[in-house]
């Protein structure tokens, strides 16, 4: 009995089915088993990624209309990337959910090299900042970066109306940081 049962699993062992099923499952579990052993990096990792979809899913009425109303969270999820993973690593999130959105509205403009500048440039002023309070630094940068946008975008030929979205923007971003800020902080650290 014992020894028909060692044939069989010999035969399965040689049947490429076999073996493609027992790598994917053992690749299953060990992912499974590194997720249980490093639960706090996993949970990093998958809000981190998820972040990063939704800021530039967050682009995605502009595919609808011309206008922009100021709604955008990749300003928000930068500044939580500056506190939680650093300089580089924010600039680079920034890039790929600025890039990404643009992609999903189906427009490439300037407005990639005006946000990037303004990121850049309140990314190294949150170096100063990161000793202080997370609240008063998030809310700080993210004034920052709606005047030094702005300044940009008017320099641009933009129109000046566009002073409306930035009071969006800022409110917006205000409401996040005080109701999500420290949590979503947290959850990144």
């Amino acid at each position: 009995m014992f020894k028909r049962f060692v044939m069989r699993i010999q035969k399965a062992f040689r049947s490429r089915k076999f073996r493609y099923a027992l790598i994917k499952y053992t690749v299953i579990l060990s992912v499974v088993l590194l997720m249980l052993l490093f639960r706090k990096q996993t949970i990093s990792i998958i809000v981190t990624i998820g972040l990063i979809l939704l800021g530039s899913l967050s682009k995605l009425y502009k595919r609808f209309t011309n206008h922009s109303i100021g709604f955008e969270l990749i300003t928000f999820i930068t500044v939580l990337f500056f506190f939680s993973h650093g300089f580089i690593f924010g600039i680079i999130a920034a890039f790929i959910m600025n890039v990404l959105g643009f992609l999903v509205n189906g427009r490439f403009s300037t407005a990639l090299v005006v946000q990037m500048v303004s990121y850049i440039l309140i990314g190294l002023f949150s170096l100063v900042l990161h000793p202080l309070d997370f609240s008063v630094s998030a809310k700080i940068l993210i004034v920052l970066y709606n005047i030094v946008s702005f300044i940009l975008f008017l320099m641009l030929g933009s129109n000046p109306a566009r002073g409306f979205t930035i009071v969006v923007n800022i409110m917006v971003n205000f409401f996040l940081i005080n109701h999500f800020g420290l949590y979503m902080l947290n959850l990144l650290s």
